[in-house]
């Protein structure tokens, strides 16, 4: 069972991975534009999900599943019931249309979870060894992008006075939300070095534009490397001679690498022209004054189609850069606070459960989800990181077995 769990969830991983909605788009799918057939708008890997764990419960049981998964059954519990009011709220909203964003963001991870927790520890290092790989290769596409002012899926934007990599996540923000909150996670089951991993990691942020993300992602990066700093400050390090000149020489090509990367493309102009408060940055205060528009009732089912349509209005860009504002515009108090519950609970249980890199992780999740829509759109981030938070978490519990989780 275990082998075949483990093809099925990496299978849907790498799907969530490589077929972005710019993909899908460019290949005649409209998976996020107005139009098509509403089987398409749900996305293949949540079809899989959802058939994945329908075959687990229906030769299991539901007992059989959550029976490895400890006190997260409860968290679990939780979310789904929450979510389960959420889509009821949805169908009377917009029928069925209002249903996909939640299938594919949401339920995807919330069925996929479960699972993680009957796969042997090689194969949860085997999934983190995967994708530490694969984020590496998706920010070193974002700075062949950015180098090249082009990017590798057809896209066009009319929105940003800027270029921005899209890579194989979809669009920029969204790469930015899944790059800074999984990095520091991913590096540790990586076989290239952390100073290499950790350069293309900052570089890549810039290339998606992700301002926030990045300075998110540098302070917990510097908060979490006060262990290590401390360990060889007190008590140094056994580590041979070679190996050591061997990292002396891969952190000089990496600092080479950078200079290079930051003098020759458009990243030192992003980093010494754009840091700035600009339109996309200042609609981000102005939230205020849409939420003002709202009548009671709107607060409380969500806004009017003609409120929808002059966001920009009030804003000043089309776009609501803050996804629980997005969620109360879109759903109302109704549907948005049992959203929260329906993501929340199962990262509060990995924040107490975890250690000071799971906790990393979602700080980073938390206050960059906030500064941009990406959570607000069909995103794989919530299947990302609640299937490697759980595999690290398995992992460490099982060096640590004096953990009470």
């Amino acid at each position: 069972m275990a082998r075949k769990l483990y093809v099925v969830i990496s299978l849907i991983l790498v799907c969530a991975f490589f077929l972005g909605s710019y993909l899908l788009e460019s290949v005649g799918v409209q998976y996020v534009s107005p139009g098509g057939s509403p089987i398409v708008k749900i996305h293949v890997y949540s079809y899989f999900s959802c058939f994945l764990f329908l075959v687990l419960l229906l030769k299991y049981g539901l007992g059989s599943i959550l029976a490895r998964s400890g006190r997260l059954v409860n968290y679990w519990f939780l979310s789904v019931s929450a979510l389960v009011f959420t889509i009821a709220v949805a169908l009377y909203r917009f029928g069925s249309s209002g249903v996909a964003y939640l299938v594919v963001t949401v339920l995807s991870a919330l069925l996929v979870l479960p699972c993680i927790y009957h796969l042997d520890s090689g194969q949860k290092k085997k999934i983190l060894s995967l994708f530490s790989f694969l984020l590496l290769c998706n920010s070193c596409v974002a700075l062949v992008e950015f180098y090249l002012q082009a990017t590798l899926i057809p896209v066009e934007f009319t929105i940003l006075s800027y270029f921005r990599s899209t890579a194989f996540l979809a669009n920029p923000l969204n790469n930015a939300l899944v790059t800074a909150t999984l990095a520091s996670l991913l590096m540790r089951y990586s076989s290239i070095p952390s100073e290499v991993y950790f350069s293309i990691i900052v570089l890549a942020l810039f290339s998606f534009g992700g301002r926030t993300a990045l300075a998110v992602f540098l302070l917990t990066s510097f908060l979490l490397s006060f262990g290590s700093v401390r360990r060889f400050v007190v008590g140094g390090v056994s580590i041979s001679k070679l190996k050591f000149a061997v990292l002396q020489l891969l952190f000089l090509v990496a600092l080479v690498a950078l200079v290079v990367l930051v003098s020759q493309s458009g990243i030192a102009d992003r980093i010494s022209n754009k840091l700035f408060l600009d339109a996309s940055a200042q609609a981000r205060f102005d939230l205020v004054f849409l939420l003002e528009q709202l009548t009671f009732g709107e607060w409380l089912l969500g806004a009017s189609v003609e409120l929808k349509d002059n966001v920009s209005f009030f804003l000043g860009v089309e776009i609501i850069e803050n996804y629980f504002v997005a969620w109360i515009v879109e759903f109302g108090l109704l549907g948005a606070l049992p959203m929260l519950l329906s993501i929340f609970p199962v990262l509060f249980y990995f924040f107490v459960c975890g250690d000071g890199v799971s906790r990393a992780a979602i700080v980073n999740f938390t206050v960059i989800s906030l500064s941009n829509n990406a959570l607000a759109t069909k995103t794989p981030i919530l299947l990302f990181l609640y299937v490697f938070l759980a595999c690290h978490v398995l992992l460490v519990r099982c060096r640590d077995k004096s953990t009470g989780c």
